[in-house]
């Protein structure tokens, strides 16, 4: 165990397959002891990154938040998963359960979920596409890979880069690309599904624009196969998409 200052730092005997030893760290606040993973999942100490965008991959992550009860909380941009409780012999108890999941999640996210082929082209093209709104937006007022709003109930709805129109109206833009049909579906029913968070929310009033970027040079692309799909995610942003290979007019229509 180390010391520091309030906290103790407990090493565990707990391991993951990438071959890390999980830390967890007590501390008390009032009557309540708090164990929690100290923000170390979300600074990457253990070397991975959790790709919760990843649909099979957080299905795995939330069926263990729910196995062992782990509570969360974001803290100026760190996210420290933690259990509680008043009573200080079951401190072991959330001890044991908090390093099972950490291990747990740290081994799950080492496992390939996604066709290696399909995550190089999906994040080759959002580079790409990245890049091209930079070059004409501030990078003051674009960010990338972000949510709509702060909102905590929100923050899992991301949207490949948010621009901010003016002070109080955002526009929303989503990148559609797949390596093959399944994925390219897949991307665009992903895309539906965000806009239509959006479009049921509190918050609809701000955004200014909703646009979807077509990969029309995907391999993946195949529009005689899909026009359904296409035709059904301009009701949701009310105007027509984008394709890539036509993209030059998103400067007209961001600028």
């Amino acid at each position: 165990m180390k010391i520091h200052g309030a906290t103790l730092e407990l090493i565990t005997p707990f391991s993951s397959t990438t071959n890390s030893f999980i830390s967890v760290f007590v501390t008390r606040q009032n009557d309540t002891y708090i164990v929690t993973d100290g923000g170390w999942i979300q600074n990457q100490v253990y070397g991975v990154t959790l790709d919760l965008k990843n649909d099979p991959f957080n299905r795995l992550f939330q069926y263990y938040c729910t196995q062992y009860r782990i509570l969360h909380v974001d803290q100026r941009g760190t996210v420290y998963y933690y259990k509680k409780t008043t009573d200080k012999r079951l401190i072991p108890n959330l001890v044991y359960d908090l390093s099972n999941f950490i291990a747990a999640i740290i081994s799950g996210s080492a496992i390939q979920f996604t066709d290696l082929q399909e995550k190089q082209a999906t994040e080759r093209f959002s580079r790409e596409a990245n890049a091209y709104l930079s070059s004409f937006i501030p990078s003051n007022k674009i960010k990338h890979n972000s949510s709509f709003t702060d909102s905590n109930d929100y923050k899992s709805i991301k949207f490949n880069s948010v621009i901010i129109s003016s002070p109080e109206r955002l526009s929303l833009v989503s990148y559609v690309t797949g390596s093959s049909i399944n994925y390219f579906i897949s991307s665009l029913t992903k895309a539906c599904t965000n806009f239509d968070i959006v479009n049921d929310s509190s918050y609809k009033s701000y955004i200014d624009k909703k646009i979807v970027v077509i990969n029309d040079q995907a391999q993946g692309y195949a529009k005689n196969k899909m026009y359904k799909y296409l035709e059904q995610i301009q009701t949701k942003t009310g105007r027509p998409n984008i394709n890539w290979s036509e993209r030059e007019s998103l400067k007209v229509l961001l600028s």
